[in-house]
């Protein structure tokens, strides 16, 4: 039985730094019996496979880089993504884990409309 349902949402998909402590964080949970899953653009590394080990499941969001100057982000203007992802996970209590103050900033968006309750951490801020 779990105690509840946690969504790690992160807007990086890589393995060092903020990704380190996102992926503690998670695995911390699955170990403490939460049910977890992790929302990131697609990877394949030795993080994923010890998230997966532990019985994290994975959304893969769409490739999105907020510090692209010649596009507009869709995590900024689209919430078709983080809606579907939200209805279906339906978690108890997300974790957004950003990389700027505008990351993610759509799923925010779409949790508060839905009314979960969520966290965000900025782990970095970059001159752009």
């Amino acid at each position: 039985m779990t105690r509840g349902h946690v969504l790690l949402y992160s807007d990086r998909p890589g393995i060092y730094g903020a990704e380190q402590i996102n992926h503690s964080v998670a695995c911390a949970a699955a170990r403490a019996r939460y049910q977890v899953t992790f929302a990131q653009a697609y990877a394949d590394h030795h993080l994923i496979a010890e998230r997966e080990a532990l019985g994290v499941g994975h959304e893969w969001l769409a490739d999105d880089d907020i510090y692209d100057l010649h596009q507009v982000s869709p995590s900024l203007t689209d919430e078709a993504e983080p809606l579907r992802i939200l209805t279906d996970a339906r978690p108890d209590l997300i974790l957004f884990s950003d990389s700027c103050p505008f990351s993610n900033l759509k799923a925010k968006q779409v949790a508060a409309k839905l009314g979960i309750p969520f966290v965000s951490a900025v782990h970095c801020f970059n001159p752009q």
